[in-house]
């Protein structure tokens, strides 16, 4: 194999599988991979079953000496998981649109057999097929957990997958059960004629921000520091650990509802407090400090950084650009350059204006389509 690698530009092996089972465990061994990883990092091993699919990086993987297997499941959900996994879909107002699958990969050792849940926040791509003739504004993939039956947003894009099949493309840093929605266009009384009206609506279809009661939005209300905090933390699909928390802010208690979105914002680099000790949630944020945060979720997903020729281009036709904190200076001129943040008019960018939270969607919806998370 690694003579045949070492020949193509790009190191991709795909793993076909032909078979009804409802499940499928494909087994490479430890020994195999590590020489695969010390050749070719890049190369990715893709087990392709008849409705689903999964990619395995194989620089993704940290294997101990002791390795001897890594085994990568697949298994499409059936029983009283799935009847319950329907009816809390049902119960969200969403439509079941694909077969569920549960995602695992677990390493064997002489002593144990451990499944990987986590893969040091790379973004392992899974697919799921679908009926090619759907649209994907109204489809979002979700991550359903049995334990809790709860619901949530993954980032996903329609893709023709390596044979041929049209399917979601799943990208997430953790396995679990993953499967297809139609949700329909939800919307509210008070957007009918506001200016962000499309983009609140895709986004709660997605289940990615919510109103503040089933009938009202509010669109033009300042946005807090936790709340933006929860939305990018939804937006990324990271998962929220259900424990006691250490939380380095005195102004953030453990029951707090933005204490497990907040923490996880940290512990990825995310978000970080406006002064030693304190996160101040319930303020509003800023333009810039939108900036930041989104910056810094670029840099959690590998996107380079603007050198300082670029940074000055793109903040360059803006007359206020000398009222950008500095430390927000890099941030802003990449959040333009990559389309996120426009002016608020044609020459000015309003840094220390707090945003509302219909900018905020529509900016969020911008960052999305930039790193390929939504269509």
């Amino acid at each position: 194999m690694l003579s045949l690698l070492g020949k193509v530009k790009k190191p991709f092996v795909s793993v076909i599988i032909n078979d009804t089972e409802q499940g499928v465990l494909v087994q490479f061994t430890g020994a195999s991979l590590d020489k695969v990883k010390n050749a070719y990092p890049n190369t990715i091993f893709e087990i392709v079953l008849n409705a689903s699919s999964y990619q395995l990086p194989v620089n993704a993987l940290n294997l101990a000496p002791q390795t001897k297997h890594v085994i990568v499941g697949m298994t499409k959900i059936a029983g009283q998981v799935k009847e319950q996994l329907d009816q809390s879909a049902n119960n969200a107002g969403l439509r079941p649109i694909s077969q569920a699958v549960d995602f695992k990969v677990s390493v064997t050792s002489d002593e144990a057999t451990v499944e990987v849940d986590e893969f040091g926040g790379t973004y392992m791509i899974r697919t799921i097929v679908f009926d090619g003739n759907r649209s994907g504004e109204y489809m979002t993939a979700i991550l359903y957990d049995p334990a809790t039956r709860a619901l949530s947003f993954v980032p996903a894009v329609i893709a023709t997958r390596s044979d041929g099949k049209t399917a979601m493309s799943i990208k997430t840093p953790h396995n679990s059960i993953y499967t297809l929605v139609e949700s329909g266009r939800r919307t509210f009384s008070d957007i009918q004629s506001h200016w962000a009206k499309t983009n609140i609506e895709l986004l709660t279809s997605k289940l990615i921000v919510s109103g503040v009661s089933t009938a009202q939005f509010a669109p033009d209300i300042a946005i807090t520091r936790a709340e933006f905090t929860a939305l990018l933390v939804r937006a990324l699909g990271l998962k929220l650990e259900p424990k006691e928390r250490n939380l380095p802010f005195n102004d953030i208690a453990q029951n707090d509802w933005y204490a497990p979105v907040v923490e996880a914002g940290v512990q990825v680099g995310l978000v970080r407090g406006v002064s030693v000790g304190t996160f101040a949630p319930n303020v509003p944020i800023t333009r810039e400090q939108m900036a930041v945060i989104f910056n810094n979720a670029l840099v959690y997903l590998g996107y380079p950084q603007l050198n300082v020729n670029d940074a000055s281009v793109a903040l360059g036709k803006y007359r206020d650009r000398t009222d950008i904190s500095a430390w927000a200076q890099s941030a802003v001129a990449q959040s333009i350059a990559a389309g996120i943040i426009h002016g608020m008019t044609d020459d000015t960018i309003a840094p220390s204006q707090p945003a509302t939270r219909a900018q905020a969607v529509v900016m969020l919806q911008r960052f999305l389509q930039y790193v390929e998370f939504i269509d």
